[in-house]
């Protein structure tokens, strides 16, 4: 009798087991809720320009005006005079200009960069009277300056 008792009540533990498990899963589950989606609009980017065809540097002079004291080479100190002129419809800002100073042969001895953060307006013309460069070879007789990028101003 005893073992009777005992197998009856393992055989009902065993029948709610498998019912418990079977009903579980429909007793009324919510799906979670679904979260929205979330647009942010954000301010747009400048897009950058390699080398703009419509941007010209029209005068480029050079004239050097001393020795560059903190340097350690024979570097002397030039100011530059530069006109940009913008031939195209859009404007540009930060434009990353290229200085390649060349000696009495034509060679490139140094080159250096320079970030001009002006803006020069759709059909404008800039000039920088005076722009002070450190670190300029002694040797130097001219300079190329060409025009590395620039950023497109957004129209608004």
């Amino acid at each position: 009798m005893f073992r009777r008792a005992i197998f009856l009540s393992l055989i009902a533990l065993f029948v709610l087991v498998i019912v418990w498990t079977l009903v579980r899963p429909y007793q009324g589950k919510k799906p979670p809720p679904q979260q929205g989606e979330i647009v942010k609009q954000s301010k747009p980017t400048p897009t950058r320009v390699l080398r703009p065809a419509d941007l010209q540097v029209t005068l480029s002079e050079i004239e050097l005006i001393g020795r560059d004291s903190s340097s350690k080479h024979k570097d002397t100190r030039a100011k530059h005079r530069l006109t940009i002129q913008n031939n195209g419809s859009v404007a540009y800002r930060n434009i990353m200009l290229e200085f390649a100073y060349q000696d009495r042969k034509g060679k490139t001895t140094k080159t250096n960069t320079c970030l001009l953060e002006e803006t020069v307006g759709a059909g404008h013309t800039v000039s920088i009277p005076e722009f002070v460069a450190d670190s300029v070879p002694a040797q130097t007789t001219s300079c190329v300056v060409a025009i590395r990028h620039a950023d497109m101003e957004s129209k608004q």
